[in-house]
């Protein structure tokens, strides 16, 4: 549940905080099966599924969920349904050197394993020509950004 990069907002922290102070009644904690409701509450519902995974692994055997917890839950699906958020993680995925730029190489194997394999590797270079912008032979985050919102207007 990693929220590396993102972290909330301090008012929509106190927002989050406040509401958590209302069911928890100035114990410090929530019942775990509380949470549902209480996501749903400040606008953040979840699916049944991720909520058991979410409780799982954040209370670890106890049924109390602290308001500590619940923040670092709020992070991570605040951070998950960001979009620039999305993109830099898939970034990161391709870009498996970890060089903070895809090359050439990692985008052709990108292409050729998550897409159908109906491109040439002439369409390929072209795709990575059109997105490298200042023609460094790679692609940084930003080029990267761009090259997925021409693919999705």
């Amino acid at each position: 549940m990693s929220s590396s990069t993102y972290h909330l907002k301090e008012e929509m922290a106190a927002d989050f905080s406040e509401a958590f102070e209302m069911y928890a009644k100035g114990r410090g904690y929530i019942h775990q099966d509380i949470l549902k409701e209480l996501l749903e509450l400040v606008e953040q519902p979840m699916p049944e599924d991720e909520i058991k995974d979410i409780i799982e692994t954040m209370c670890k055997g106890s049924e109390r969920l602290d308001l500590e917890a619940f923040l670092q839950i709020m992070t991570h699906k605040m951070r998950s349904s960001d979009p620039i958020e999305q993109l830099r993680d898939a970034f990161k995925e391709i870009d498996a050197d970890g060089s903070g730029s895809i090359d050439r190489s990692e985008l052709k194997e990108m292409m050729m394993s998550m897409m159908s394999n109906d491109y040439t590797e002439e369409e390929i270079d072209a795709m990575i020509d059109k997105a490298d912008l200042d023609g460094d032979g790679e692609i940084d985050f930003e080029e990267f950004v761009a090259m997925m919102n021409d693919a999705n207007p």
